[in-house]
């Protein structure tokens, strides 16, 4: 696939986002919450019609140390109980991919999760069929250095099911 296999207004979503994503180096609070809040919304609608869940969390570390890297923060002391800032319990989650750049994972997540969220093979075999309750993809950010973690739960890999789904739709 190239650049310009991708529809125009994508291209400039994903322009967009190349600016906004700092490569290796901190991500401001106001970033990460934007990142938390649309990819929160890109789940619902591309996964939980089926079943499957997408969860986001943030390490919290970086954003109470009051560095100003990381602009202003609504907390400096994170109340830890909530689940947004609690890391994924191993005995539930797998780590899959450690510290992927935040750009590859957006575009992954526009273009694989959020197109497979539309197909109409998925909509088919998962909204009665083969439902996906209980598998989730995880990603955690990691602000220090702009990257996240992805973690997978559940017996399947929701990660391998959206790829096979997507294969068979370009067939």
């Amino acid at each position: 696939m190239t650049l310009t296999d991708i529809p125009q207004d994508l291209r400039e979503e994903l322009a967009v986002l190349a600016d906004l994503l700092p490569e290796q180096s901190p991500l401001p609070y106001a970033k990460a919450r934007l990142l938390v809040l649309s990819w929160t919304r890109l789940g619902e609608d591309a996964l939980a019609w089926a079943g499957a869940n997408l969860v986001m969390k943030i390490d919290p570390e970086p954003y109470e140390s009051g560095d100003p890297a990381y602009g202003p923060t609504p907390m400096q002391t994170v109340n830890r109980s909530v689940d947004l800032w609690k890391p994924f319990p191993p005995g539930h989650w797998r780590e899959h991919v450690r510290e992927m750049n935040l750009f590859d994972l957006a575009v992954y997540l526009k273009l694989k999760v959020g197109t497979w969220g539309t197909t109409p093979i998925a909509r088919r075999r998962h909204v009665t069929k083969d439902r996906l309750d209980g598998l989730g993809l995880g990603c955690q950010i990691h602000p220090a250095h702009s990257t996240a973690s992805i973690f997978l739960c559940g017996e399947r890999s929701l990660l391998e099911m959206v790829e096979t789904d997507l294969v068979d739709q370009i067939k």
